[in-house]
């Protein structure tokens, strides 16, 4: 019983190969918005709660959030960054869905424009929901 516990592999012979089964949606789509804080208002508790319920409505693979200082610097402009204009919001949130079809993206796509709006009606400081394309950031191959 010793021999075989506590091995882990050291005498080079496979005994175990995993085959990723899962099927892979063919459909991907990111809803993105904005929120503008003056850091006066408790936006981390109320941000949190709506993260938890949009996390909790099971729609999204990964929902992210970054500075606009560091969407600036995604978007390849350097250190240091010019101000932020007034009309930016300070944070920007992401929200990335698969689906195998088309309609099943498009009503994922508007339950999840539904819940936001639903943040915006709580009195969370969303300013917009149209910065898919301003917080979308590819990365580099090279």
């Amino acid at each position: 019983m010793g021999l075989i516990l506590g091995w882990q592999g050291s005498t080079g012979i496979v005994t175990k190969l995993g085959i990723n089964i899962y099927p892979r949606p063919r459909f991907k789509a990111m809803v993105g918005w904005g929120i503008f804080t003056t850091h006066e208002e408790p936006l981390p508790e109320s941000c949190a709660r709506f993260l938890i319920k949009l996390g909790r409505a099971d729609l999204t693979y990964d929902i992210s959030g970054h500075t606009w200082g560091a969407v600036q610097i995604g978007r390849g402009l350097k250190y240091p960054l010019p101000p932020k204009p007034k009309e930016e919001p300070e944070l920007y949130f992401s929200a990335t869905t698969y689906a195998f079809t088309e309609e099943e993206l498009e009503v994922k796509k508007k339950i999840i424009e539904k819940l936001v709006k639903e943040g915006i009606s709580s009195g969370l400081p969303i300013a917009t929901t149209d910065v898919t394309e301003r917080a979308k950031v590819e990365m580099p191959t090279k």
